[in-house]
C-alpha cells in the first residue's frame, strides 16, 4: 500500500492513533461518466454504492472499504478514474476523495440507502432490516451484503438472477463460484435447487453468505465454503453460477465442462461489453456453446453448455 493510501495518512492522523479499519470512499464525477464510476466502485469489495446529487452536471458516489482490503486497488482506481475523459465520459477528471469511517458510519449509511427491490419476475432482494409487503408469489431473498460484493444492486448480479430464474431446474445441483454475499446461492436454493456449493476464496465473503444462508433458512441446501474457484467441487454439477471479471471467467471457462453433467449449462456474468469477444472466444475453444446473452448498459451475461457432438 503507498504511503498516502492508509487510512491513516488519509484521515492526517498521527503516528499514535489506531485506524477505524474502514475507507470512506467519495467520488465526485461529471453525470455522463456515473455509470462507469459506480461500476469501478462495484468492482471493489465494498458490499454497495451509495449515489447522491452532487453540484451541478455532477454526480456524487460514496462506498465503503476495508482498509485491509485497499492495498493497489485505490491506485489503480485513480488511474481508471483518470482515463474517462479520455473515453468521453466528461471533461472533467471524477475526483476520488479517502476519509476515515467508523464501522457504525458504514452500516448506518448503507442501511439508509439499500431497500427492498425487485430483481426479477418474481425474485425479490430484500434487506435483512426490511419486512415490505411484496406481491404475491414473490420469493424474497434476505440480504445484508455486508463487505462482500453480491447487493444484487449492480447490473452484473441482476443479469445473474435473470438468467437463473429464468433456466434453474428445481432439483437440480449448482455450484456458485465467487459467491460473494450467497445472493446467487441463496436465490438458486430459493427457486428449487436440491443442492447448492457456494465457494469463495475470501474467508470475510464466506462469513458474510453465511449468515445470509442462516437468515433465508436454506443451511439444508446451500454449503458455503472457502476455496479457489471450482477446486472444491467433489462431482459434476447441473449448473455453474460464476459472476466473476472477464479476466477470471477466461481463465475458469476450460475448466467447466469437465465439471458439468450431461446437459448441465453454466451462467458466466461481470464481463464488461469491451471484452466480451474474448470472453465467446475463450468459450468457443474450451468446447463450450452460447446458448443465450443478455445485457445491460456495459455488462453481460451468458447462458452456455457443453457444444454437442
Amino acid at each position: 500500500m503507498e504511503q498516502d493510501e492508509g487510512p491513516a495518512a488519509v484521515a492526517g492522523a498521527g503516528a499514535g492513533r489506531r485506524s477505524t479499519g474502514y475507507l470512506l470512499l467519495t467520488v465526485d464525477a461529471p453525470v455522463e461518466a456515473r455509470e462507469a464510476v459506480a461500476a469501478l466502485l462495484h468492482e471493489l469489495p465494498t458490499g454497495g454504492l451509495i449515489e447522491e446529487e452532487g453540484a451541478a452536471g455532477l454526480v456524487r458516489l460514496r462506498a465503503y472499504l476495508r482498509a485491509e482490503a485497499a492495498g493497489g486497488r485505490l491506485r489503480e482506481l485513480r488511474r481508471r478514474l483518470a482515463a474517462l475523459p479520455s473515453l468521453g465520459l466528461g471533461t472533467v477528471t471524477p475526483e476520488l476523495r479517502l476519509e476515515e469511517a467508523a464501522e457504525e458510519a458504514w452500516a448506518t449509511a448503507w442501511r439508509a440507502h439499500f431497500h427492498a427491490f425487485p430483481a426479477g419476475r418474481r425474485l425479490w432482494v430484500v434487506p435483512t432490516w426490511e419486512r415490505p409487503d411484496l406481491p404475491a408469489g414473490a420469493v424474497p431473498i434476505l440480504l445484508d451484503p455486508g463487505m462482500a460484493f453480491g447487493s444484487g444492486l449492480h447490473p452484473s448480479t441482476q443479469l445473474c438472477l435473470q438468467l437463473l430464474e429464468e433456466h434453474l431446474e428445481p432439483g437440480c445441483i449448482v455450484a456458485d463460484v465467487g459467491t460473494g454475499s450467497g445472493i446467487l446461492a441463496v436465490a438458486a436454493a430459493k427457486l428449487g435447487a436440491a443442492c447448492v456449493l457456494a465457494v469463495d476464496h475470501d474467508p470475510l465473503a464466506v462469513e458474510v453468505a453465511r449468515a445470509n444462508v442462516a437468515h433465508n433458512e436454506v443451511q439444508h441446501t446451500v454449503d458455503v465454503v472457502v476455496g479457489d474457484l471450482l477446486d472444491p467441487l467433489e462431482a459434476p454439477v447441473d449448473l455453474i453460477l460464476a459472476n466473476l471479471t472477464a479476466e477470471v471467467v477466461i481463465t475458469l471457462v476450460p475448466r467447466i465442462v469437465p465439471r458439468l453433467r450431461p446437459g448441465g449449462r453454466a451462467i458466466l456474468s461481470g464481463i464488461a461489453d469491451v471484452r466480451e469477444a474474448e470472453v465467446l472466444r475463450a468459450i468457443d475453444q474450451a468446447g463450450l456453446r452460447l446458448l443465450q446473452a443478455i445485457g445491460a448498459g456495459e455488462w453481460r451475461a451468458l447462458l452456455v453448455a457443453a457444444a454437442g457432438p
